[in-house]
C-alpha cells in the first residue's frame, strides 16, 4: 500500500491518541458530593401517626410493629399523641415525634384537634404536649398536626417549639418535609376478608407517588398509622402486602431514615465547605467532620484528608466515604 495513503489511514489514530493524552494531563481534578450518607441519592422516610402506649395490648401492638419493621431494617418516626404516651425502650433507629396533644377538638367534636383554635390556643397545646413527652424523656424534633388542621399562618409558632413539623405540602419551606398524604393502608382494605384488588391499587397508588418524588429529588415522606398496622396484623393478606412494599423499597437505592436524623443530617450540611490541592497526591480539607458524608473523585491519586476517609478504587475514579 502507498506510503502516503498509510500516513492518511493512521493520521486520525494520530490525532486522536495525542488529544486522549493531553486530556488527561489538563482533566481538572473534581469532587462530586452525594446528597444523603453512603452514596444514596434518594431518601425514605416511614412515619406512623397516633402513637398511642397507656394499655398493656398498646404496648403489644408496638412491639408487633417494631419487630416487623426491624425484619426489613425500615427505621420510622412515630407521631405520638402526648395525654395518651408513657415510656417505652424505643431503639435508635425510630424516633417519637410530637402529634398536637389529645388529637381530639371539643369545638367542632372531631379529630381535627387546631380547627377553630385562637394561636394562643394551639400554642398553648404545642407546648404542653411536647413537656408531656419530654417528661417521659422522648427528645421531642418535630411535630405533625391531627387532621392537617394547622394553617401556614401557625408555622412562625411552630418554629419557635421544634425543628420540622410535617403537617402542610406545597409551602416552599425547608422547615416543613412534605409527607405524601395518602395511607399506605386503610380499615376497609381487609375487614371479613381483605379485597386484593385494593390492596394493590393502593400499592400501585403509593409507588407512583414516590417514583414522582425520587425523580425530582424530594424527600419521600411515606404516611401510616398505629391503628392501621394492627388492623393489618390480623389478616394474612395484609401482612403480604406489606412485606411486598417494603421489599420494593429495600430493592431501591434509598437511605431509609428518621425525620429527625434527616433534619440532623441536613442541618450538618449547611456550611460545609472544601478545598482540593493537588500534588503528586490529593488533599483534601474538609471544615468539618460529617461521618458518611460520601464522594466521587474523578482521578486514581492517593488521597489524604483532615477527616478519616475509606476510598474504593474503580476505573478512573474513587468512591469516598468520611468514616467515624
Amino acid at each position: 500500500m502507498n506510503k502516503k495513503y498509510l500516513f492518511f489511514l493512521f493520521l486520525p489514530l494520530l490525532i486522536l491518541s495525542i488529544g486522549s493524552i493531553y486530556y488527561l494531563q489538563i482533566r481538572p481534578i473534581s469532587l462530586m458530593l452525594y446528597e444523603y450518607p453512603d452514596f444514596h441519592n434518594n431518601v425514605f422516610i416511614l412515619t406512623i401517626d397516633d402513637l398511642t402506649l397507656t394499655e398493656p395490648y398498646e404496648y403489644g401492638i408496638t412491639d408487633d410493629i417494631v419487630d416487623f419493621l426491624d425484619k426489613y431494617e425500615i427505621p420510622a418516626t412515630f407521631f405520638a399523641i402526648p395525654v395518651n404516651m408513657d415510656a417505652y425502650a424505643f431503639s435508635e433507629n425510630y424516633e417519637v415525634a410530637q402529634h398536637g396533644l389529645t388529637h381530639f377538638n371539643k369545638l367542632t367534636n372531631s379529630t381535627d384537634e387546631f380547627t377553630g383554635l385562637s394561636a394562643e390556643e394551639i400554642s398553648e397545646k404545642l407546648r404542653k404536649g411536647k413537656e408531656l413527652l419530654e417528661d417521659l424523656n422522648y427528645t421531642v424534633y418535630g411535630h405533625r398536626a391531627p387532621g392537617w388542621s394547622l394553617k401556614e399562618e401557625h408555622i412562625p409558632l411552630l418554629k419557635k417549639l421544634y425543628e420540622y413539623d410535617s403537617s402542610f405540602v406545597e409551602v416552599g419551606d425547608d422547615f416543613i418535609i412534605e409527607p405524601i398524604q395518602i395511607d399506605i393502608y386503610e380499615y376497609e382494605f381487609c375487614k371479613e376478608k381483605c379485597y386484593k384488588s385494593r390492596l394493590e391499587t393502593r400499592k400501585q397508588l403509593i409507588l407512583n407517588f414516590i417514583d414522582r418524588k425520587a425523580a425530582a429529588g424530594e424527600v419521600i415522606v411515606i404516611l401510616a398509622h398505629f391503628w392501621g398496622f394492627e388492623k393489618a396484623f390480623m389478616h394474612e393478606d395484609a401482612i403480604a402486602y406489606h412485606e411486598e412494599f417494603f421489599d420494593i423499597i429495600n430493592s431501591r437505592d434509598y437511605w431509609k431514615t428518621t425525620m429527625k436524623d434527616y433534619v440532623i443530617w441536613r442541618n450538618n450540611l449547611k456550611g460545609l465547605t472544601y478545598e482540593l490541592e493537588e500534588d503528586g497526591s490529593i488533599n483534601i480539607t474538609f471544615n468539618k467532620q460529617i461521618q458518611g458524608l460520601s464522594f466521587k473523585i474523578n482521578s486514581k491519586k492517593p488521597i489524604s484528608s483532615n477527616v478519616p476517609l475509606n476510598c474504593q478504587m474503580k476505573n478512573d475514579y474513587q468512591l469516598c466515604v468520611v468514616e467515624e
